[in-house]
């Protein structure tokens, strides 16, 4: 079976609509929202230690710019190039962009739990989930097969909190949004373990920032 594999992801940094906390957030989707210049000077560079840290040779990611714009800064922290993808999108959530997040919250609820619904403007949360953990797999198997030329990816929120399911199966349930910010705010920098063929077992940790040690 294929050794384990080591999968880096960083949730792109905070953009205007990620600031002020939750009650001033806007919903993105997929709104041309660039990300916030202080941000990327503040969370930039510990993205790209971490990166580094674990030999990346390519940073993947989405287009979108708040994506992009994470992606270019570490890039350049690093030197090294950037591939920009449309598959790695977040859910286009349609109408919902540019809302407070709030007002959002329970509509993204009913919409991943009746995952086959379009939402009015955006896509069916199946749609985007079929779309993404397709990209992902692909990426994770370059991992596995190539582990002395390891890519990287710069996600978004709802990526984020799908990665198990996308990597080993399962549905994703209306709650994770809710532990979604907590768990991986903007910025921050996943380390995936990945083990075995289809159906893979995956070891989800936060690297940055750092979680605080229990007692």
């Amino acid at each position: 079976s294929a050794q384990e594999a080591i999968l880096l992801i960083a949730r792109h940094v905070a953009t205007a609509y990620n600031q002020g906390g939750p009650q001033k957030e806007r919903s993105r989707g997929h709104s041309n929202v660039p990300a916030d210049p202080a941000q990327l000077e503040a969370r930039g560079p510990e993205i790209a230690a971490e990166f580094q840290r674990q030999g990346v040779t390519r940073i993947i990611s989405s287009d979108l710019p708040r994506a992009a714009d994470t992606a270019k800064f570490v890039s350049e922290q690093m030197g090294v190039p950037v591939e920009l993808s449309r598959r790695l999108r977040t859910w286009d959530t349609g109408e919902m962009a540019g809302k407070l997040e709030k007002e959002t919250l329970p509509l993204r609820k009913k919409y991943i739990r009746f995952s086959d619904t379009q939402p009015k403007g955006g896509e069916e949360f199946d749609a985007f989930f079929d779309r993404f953990s397709t990209e992902l797999n692909k990426w994770v198997r370059h991992n596995q097969g190539h582990p002395d030329d390891p890519v990287g990816l710069i996600l978004h929120g709802h990526e984020v909190m799908s990665l198990e399911q996308a990597i080993s199966g399962g549905e994703v349930k209306p709650a994770q949004l809710d532990t979604l910010d907590e768990l991986y705010p903007p910025g921050s920098v996943i380390l995936l373990r990945i083990n075995g063929d289809p159906p893979r077992h995956v070891k989800i940790e936060r690297v940055h920032p750092e979680l605080p040690q229990a007692g």
